[in-house]
């Protein structure tokens, strides 16, 4: 019985602070009036798109679908 409660106290604690950091980090990547990113979420887009470019994954770039036949 004690070990049952223990679990649910461990499962509510870090399902608490799994919300709460989710929350954070939602105030930390976006503008509160807009809700829009920003300059963290730029910063972070932009180091994803480096890390992308530096080993050839163009696959989500709309330059890499275009047939260049104009």
């Amino acid at each position: 019985m004690i070990a049952n409660l223990a679990l649910a106290a461990t499962t509510a604690g870090g399902t608490a602070a799994a919300l709460y950091a989710r929350t954070l980090h939602r105030r930390l990547h976006t503008d509160p009036l807009t809700g829009l990113g920003n300059r963290a979420a730029l910063h972070r887009a932009f180091a994803r798109a480096q890390r992308r470019a530096g080993r050839g994954d163009w696959s989500g770039c709309c330059c890499a679908t275009s047939t260049g036949s104009s």
